[in-house]
């Protein structure tokens, strides 16, 4: 995510998020949406690749699916999905995803961020931004 302007963090410095543009979407992440008095809130999800056959999208290399493990899927159709990074050795998370659909039942269609690397790096380094900022 890109801000308009400036945000003064209250621990100081630069703080942001990755983005995980070089490896595929997968394993145990976190979909990230809103409960019924508008909170983020985040539903963890077992990540497949391809579509979800309930929602009817049987997907392209572009989508995968997000199986809940946990409680009720609250995932809002927008919203990131972050995953695990092995390559900073501190079991940090990076965007790798968006949500694509609304819930449906315990699975979710996400987008895949990766298949949008070249466009995402274009448009980041218009902004101003080196790499370095938001690679993983």
């Amino acid at each position: 995510m890109v801000l308009k302007e400036n945000v003064q963090w209250d621990m100081g410095g630069n703080n942001g998020a990755c983005v995980e543009l070089r490896k595929p979407m997968e394993g145990n992440c976190l979909a990230i949406g809103f409960s019924i008095v508008e909170q983020l809130v985040t539903s963890p999800v077992s990540v497949s690749d391809g579509g979800c056959r309930k929602k009817g999208a049987h997907g392209g290399n572009e989508v995968a699916c997000g199986t809940t493990t946990a409680g009720q899927c609250q995932a809002a159709v927008g919203a990131p999905v972050l995953c695990p990074v092995t390559s900073d050795g501190q079991g940090g998370m990076a965007l790798a995803g968006v949500v694509r659909q609304h819930c449906l039942g315990d699975s979710v269609l996400l987008g895949k961020v990766q298949m949008h690397a070249d466009w995402l790096n274009q448009e980041l380094q218009r902004l101003g931004l080196e790499s370095t900022f938001y690679n993983v």
